[in-house]
């Protein structure tokens, strides 16, 4: 596989797929959307909303739902590397956990394609509130496993 980077336009077309196709699961409720990106670097913003129902017992945002919206944005990106058939399953994810976030509160997530090879692709993000863009509140890695066409 070329280590080229998807086109925004790509992202942003599955990030509308995605979020049909899931409309009514917690991947849908995201409304995640591609914001910006570079495409010379690899590196994109998305936009995903929250609600009350990603809180856990204590009324912080649920590191569950933290993982889901860093795998989420993940995916889009690594899903959008190549454009025959396949898919691009997680096969590992590992979340770290800076400041609490709010349930309900809109997230900035930025996704950056860390190395790509034929079967991999590694990335690593970062979330924030929308409303403190400077303060980060969870990092995250991950490496999806290319399937389909050789």
């Amino acid at each position: 596989m070329e280590n080229i980077f998807p086109a925004c336009e790509h992202i942003r077309q599955r990030a509308e797929w995605v979020n049909t196709a899931a409309a009514g699961t917690v991947c849908g409720d995201l409304g995640t959307m591609l914001l910006e990106g570079s495409e010379s670097t690899g590196t994109y913003l998305f936009l995903c909303h929250t609600n009350d129902s990603m809180r856990n017992v204590i009324g912080t945002f649920h590191g569950g739902s933290a993982a889901i919206v860093a795998d989420q944005c993940m995916g889009m990106v690594a899903n959008s590397m190549f454009q025959e058939d396949g898919h691009a399953p997680t096969s590992q994810l590992c979340v770290n956990f800076h400041r609490p976030l709010t349930a309900g509160e809109d997230l900035l997530v930025s996704v950056q394609i860390v190395n790509a090879s034929r079967r991999q692709i590694h990335l690593r993000c970062e979330l924030f509130r929308k409303s403190a863009p400077d303060k980060l509140c969870v990092s995250a890695t991950a490496v999806f496993f290319r399937t389909g066409k050789e």
